[in-house]
C-alpha cells in the first residue's frame, strides 16, 4: 500500500479484527501529522470516534504531537470544524474520519483545495460493501462518493491520491460494480 503507484485503487477484502485498520494508520505514524490528509470514510458517527481515539492513542505512544480533532462529527464546535477545514487546506490535518454526507456536503470545498495542491494521500473507505449495499434512499451519498473521489482524481495537479476500500465482506457482484465504479480496471488490486 506505502509503494502502491498513485491514483490507484486497493480492495482490502479481509475479515473482521485482521488489522485492515493498520493500512491507514501506518502512513500517519511513519510521516506524522504534517504531510497531507488521509480520509477515512465511515458508516457511523461511533466508528468515528473510536478509530479517532486509537489514532490518537497511538500518536502519542509514538511521540507525534496531536493538537486537533481526528474526527467529523455533528457536535463538533464550529470553531473546531473550521479548524478542520483550514487544516485539510494547508496539509497538516493528517487524518480524518467522517461520514459520507460531511465529504459530499460541508468539507467538499477543502478537499478539492487540498487535491489541487497535492495535500491528498489516500481516500478510504471502511465498510465499503455498503457503496453497493445502501444507497439511492437509504444513505445515498454513499452512491455520491465514487463521483466524489473521481472529481477529486481529475482536480490533482501535482499527485494523485491512492484509495483503499476496506471489508470483511465484498461479495464478488460488489467487487464486479467497485471496478465499474474505480475504473480503470488495471488500476484496481485485491487483496483478499
Amino acid at each position: 500500500m506505502l509503494v502502491m503507484p498513485e491514483g490507484h485503487t486497493l480492495i482490502i477484502n479481509l475479515p473482521t479484527g485482521s488489522g485492515k485498520s493498520m493500512l491507514f494508520q501506518i502512513p500517519i505514524l511513519k510521516k506524522g501529522l504534517r504531510n497531507g490528509l488521509t480520509l477515512v470514510i465511515v458508516p457511523t458517527i461511533s466508528l468515528a470516534l473510536d478509530q479517532s481515539r486509537i489514532m490518537i492513542k497511538l500518536l502519542k505512544e509514538n511521540n507525534i504531537k496531536c493538537d486537533h480533532e481526528l474526527a467529523w462529527y455533528g457536535d463538533l464546535e464550529e470553531n473546531q470544524k473550521n479548524q478542520i477545514k483550514e487544516n485539510i487546506k494547508i496539509g497538516k490535518q493528517g487524518i480524518l474520519f467522517v461520514s459520507p454526507e460531511a465529504v459530499v456536503g460541508a468539507l467538499l470545498p477543502s478537499l478539492f483545495i487540498a487535491a489541487s495542491k497535492g495535500l491528498f494521500n489516500y481516500f478510504c473507505i471502511d465498510e465499503a460493501h455498503l457503496l453497493i449495499d445502501w444507497g439511492d434512499t437509504f444513505r445515498p451519498d454513499y452512491h455520491s462518493l465514487t463521483a466524489v473521489r473521481n472529481g477529486l482524481l481529475h482536480s490533482c495537479k501535482e499527485k494523485q491520491f491512492r484509495t483503499l476500500l476496506f471489508s470483511a465482506t465484498f461479495t464478488s457482484a460488489s467487487l464486479q460494480l467497485i471496478d465499474v465504479l474505480f475504473k480503470p480496471k488495471e488500476n484496481i488490486n485485491l487483496v483478499s
